[in-house]
């Protein structure tokens, strides 16, 4: 039996009236902009649309990413709902391979919503067919904001995934399915 791992960079979040270079607040606190509210609201409906569904989501606490989480929650993308963790507010690829191999078994597909460069990072790291991959070619350029990749492993455990890798079957970006 096959594990399949969506990963989902949260949307795109409000840097403040200042911009992100002259931003002061809280990271951990900022909420989704009016851009990133409207890529969930589609990324969702792409889900809903093409039947793609996880047994589970694990998502980061931060806002933006719970923000994300909002419209994924629906029970015909979930089957058995979610879990909010702190270990997936990270900048780093090993803290998600890390909570990945914990994940119970019991679960054959799960959705993680975390942060860049975490994602891209775990991607470049541990996917196997990036020759002739247009997907790989484009997720390496760059993740953008509320971006999925659809991962799928042969590993018969969570805890061993890191060991068989991945086969990148899709890379979705929110402007590929708004034309």
């Amino acid at each position: 039996m096959t594990k399949k791992l969506i990963l989902l960079r949260h949307a795109k979040s409000y840097w403040g009236e200042n911009g992100r270079l002259l931003f002061k607040g809280n990271d951990h606190e900022r909420p989704l902009n009016e851009r990133g509210r409207k890529a969930t609201i589609l990324m969702s409906q792409y889900f809903l649309d093409n039947k793609i569904n996880v047994d589970f989501i694990f998502s980061s606490t931060a806002k933006r990413a719970t923000e994300t989480l909002h419209p994924f929650k629906n029970k015909l993308i979930s089957n058995f709902g979610y879990e909010i963790h702190k270990k997936l507010y990270t900048f780093n690829y090993y803290d998600l391979l890390r909570f990945t191999k914990k994940i119970e078994d019991k679960y054959q597909n799960i959705m993680l919503i975390s942060h860049n460069p975490s994602i891209q990072n775990f991607c470049l790291k541990y996917v196997k067919n990036k020759k002739n991959n247009q997907d790989f070619e484009k997720l390496k350029q760059k993740f953008p904001t509320c971006a999925v990749v659809v991962l799928l492993s042969v590993a018969k455990d969570w805890s061993s995934i890191d060991k068989k890798g991945f086969e990148l079957k899709k890379f979705i970006i929110p402007k590929s399915i708004s034309d």
